[in-house]
């Protein structure tokens, strides 16, 4: 049959990448499953250097080339990619005892008990497992047609150890919200790593943030509960505090995540981008047409029309502004009928258009990616990113945007303000609770369903096991990070009116933090470590989403403030432009303050630099490309400069007989 068929071809061709293949039967004796892994020697060092993987070096290797290294958190130890002739050229100079990798690279357990250690993680041997599989077949487009059955990366006994450090009860239940990054990177690759820091930083930053929303909510409460309406909207144009606290606290996180994010991609070895150093990863449903490659156009690799490819992303751009224009009209039909009265049960039927586009969308904007055609995972990404959030901004902020736009047509009323801040706690008080009760339905379908699996009757391996967990890839990390900047993006925009929902935000970061660690840790198959920490996107909507509220709550103070109750539209736009400048020059002191350059990133740049030009002139001498001492170069130097058949000027200047030296030639300088 065509799966025996395909099974065979399989095998053969992992066997003839250096790959090891094992074959058994399942446990129920119905299915074949079909082990590939990576611990051949010859064949590692063949992926070393095919791939271009980048890899640690020993701490102990430092002391060997002369570099005293600071008692800080800070490694020196560089990444370097591997090379056969380095090692021998170190051996030579005495820096290790063999030309062995293992003598001068970081080594990680063996995936097999018993086995010696590797230069290589698991995170690496999945990603060439994977890159060898995806070039050959689509594992996904075969799944579909029912040529395979399933197919996923296997867990490592390894995940146990994350019991401790990750998912404890004591660090489930306490406000403990730093992440083991460094483990969470070697397992799951930098793309989850980096959406996890991401998640830590900013559930500390709401954390500081909640007890000021707090104070400048109940503040105004108190205000309106004494019946002073007046003073209650003076109070919220008066010196724009609760404006500025945001704008403030907004630009002070986005600098820290900043210095976060520069400071795990040097540790990482990735570049300025987030992107790996090692070669780009060609999707495995790319489809092009076999051509001369734009980086050696002696070999031959698949490429697609790049007039065809921008057809397809402005048609998949087209449907994604589409569904945003049926959203804005749904949104315009629900405020037209709840116009005078709107409540929890308004809220609540605007709750479920939202989440209804969002369900149909998110099933779409998969298929809309996929018809992009891209060639690499970080094209993908970022499509997926946009395209995303984009829609999720229409879905969630427009209804807002229109009471703010209704009160523009028909301003002298404070009534507006308080139906927007009711609307926004209501909203967000919905939306949190479904973020949180998605964590919480996912957290006990997957207990419930390994439960069910290790209660029943049924002998199962734990590679089978694995089989019934649940899934985490990348539609889903990109689902999960769309909900947090939804969130973030309540406080950035609307904050300064309803300053509450910073509390629920932090709720919906911290459970988010907590659960999805616990899945990935306890009942969610192993996703493939794609080495993308780029989050360019993302920052590049955070910074929009601050520049947009700067407008909005300036916007909101000119339309809602007491002191703009009776001003013209010239006075208004007036107050708009006073209040982006005072705001923009807050950030520019904030810099000051508070940088977004990372010090610590910067260091490890040049202590690592200055081991590499270490081990560089160290293999230079032994192969007697570097020959003289200091002391031998001066003096070859000095020898130079007292020649005379070199230049007579330096002599004469070196001696200060200054007439003897001779005027510019005719000619000199000239270019």
């Amino acid at each position: 049959s065509v799966r025996i068929a395909l099974m065979k071809d399989l095998i053969e061709a992992m066997l003839a990448c250096g790959m090891d293949v094992c074959v058994h039967r399942s446990m129920d004796q119905k299915r074949l499953l079909v082990f590939v892994a990576l611990t051949d020697g010859i064949a590692l060092e063949h992926y070393l250097v095919k791939d271009q993987i980048l890899l640690r070096v020993r701490s102990e290797v430092l002391g060997a080339l002369n570099v005293a290294q600071l008692h800080d958190s800070l490694t020196s130890s560089p990444v370097v990619p591997f090379d056969p002739r380095l090692l021998s050229s170190l051996e030579k100079a005495g820096i290790i005892d063999s030309p062995v990798k293992e003598e001068f690279f970081e080594t990680h357990a063996s995936p097999k008990k018993g086995d010696p250690p590797s230069v290589l993680s698991s995170s690496d041997r999945a990603r060439i497992i994977f890159r060898e599989l995806t070039t050959r077949i689509d594992l996904e487009q075969a799944k579909h047609y029912g040529l395979l059955t399933d197919w996923w990366p296997v867990h490592t006994r390894r995940l146990q150890d994350f019991d401790n450090t990750w998912v404890s009860r004591r660090s489930l239940q306490g406000m403990f919200f730093r992440q083991p990054i460094s483990a969470v990177r070697e397992y799951f690759g930098s793309q989850v790593a980096i959406m996890f820091a991401f998640k830590s930083l900013y559930s500390k930053s709401f954390l500081a943030l909640a007890p000021v929303a707090l104070s400048f909510e109940l503040a105004l409460n108190i205000q309106y509960l004494m019946g002073n309406d007046s003073l209650h909207m003076h109070s919220y144009a008066k010196g724009f505090s609760a404006c500025l606290a945001i704008v403030i606290w907004s630009r002070i996180t986005a600098n820290l995540w900043d210095r976060e994010r520069q400071l795990l991609l040097e540790l990482w070895g990735l570049k300025e981008h987030g992107k790996s150093q090692s070669l780009p990863m060609v999707r495995p449903c790319f489809r092009g047409f076999p051509g001369p490659s734009r980086i050696d156009a002696n070999e031959t690799e698949d490429q697609y029309s790049e007039f065809w490819y921008s057809l397809r992303m402005l048609f998949s751009t087209f449907v994604t502004l589409v569904f945003c224009g049926l959203v804005l009209v749904s949104i315009f039909i629900w405020r037209n009928q709840f116009e005078s009265r709107m409540g929890v049960v308004a809220s609540l039927y605007l709750s479920v258009i939202i989440k209804t586009f969002e369900f149909v969308f998110n099933m779409l904007a998969d298929k809309l990616s996929h018809f992009d055609n891209h060639k690499y995972e970080d094209d993908y990404v970022n499509s997926l990113v946009l395209r995303k959030f984009l829609f999720q901004a229409v879905t969630n902020y427009s209804a807002f945007f229109y009471i703010a736009l209704k009160h523009c047509i028909e301003p002298g009323s404070g009534t507006r303000y308080h139906l927007l801040r009711y609307e926004l706690v209501i909203m967000q008080i919905i939306l949190s609770l479904f973020a949180i009760a998605q964590v919480a339905w996912n957290i006990l379908s997957v207990s419930h369903k390994v439960r069910r699996i290790k209660e029943s009757e049924e002998v199962m391996s734990f590679a089978e096991e694995q089989g019934h967990y649940t899934q985490f890839n990348t539609h889903h990390q990109v689902e999960m990070m769309s909900q947090l900047m939804v969130s973030l993006g309540f406080i950035i925009l609307f904050g300064s009116v309803a300053p509450i929902m910073a509390v629920f935000s932090f709720l919906v970061f911290t459970i988010q933090l907590r659960g999805y660690a616990y899945i990935l840790a306890t009942a969610a198959r192993r996703t493939i470590p794609h080495e993308n920490a780029s989050c360019e996107n993302w920052r590049m909507l955070m910074s929009g989403l601050m520049h947009l509220g700067v407008l909005i709550s300036g916007l909101f103070m000119t339309l809602f403030g007491h002191a703009f109750k009776h001003s013209s539209v010239q006075t208004r736009i007036t107050g708009v432009l006073a209040f982006s400048i005072s705001s923009f020059i807050t950030w520019g002191l904030v810099d000051l303050m508070v940088p977004s350059r990372s010090v610590d990133a910067e260091l490890l740049q040049l202590r690592r630099s200055h081991v590499w030009s270490k081990i560089i002139n160290t293999c230079s001498r032994v192969e007697n490309l570097f020959q003289l001492g200091q002391d031998e170069i001066k003096g070859r130097f000095r020898t130079r400069a007292d020649s005379h058949e070199v230049n007579k000027s330096p002599r004469a200047a070196l001696a200060g007989h200054w007439s003897s030296i001779s005027p510019v030639p005719v000619g000199v300088g000239r270019f």
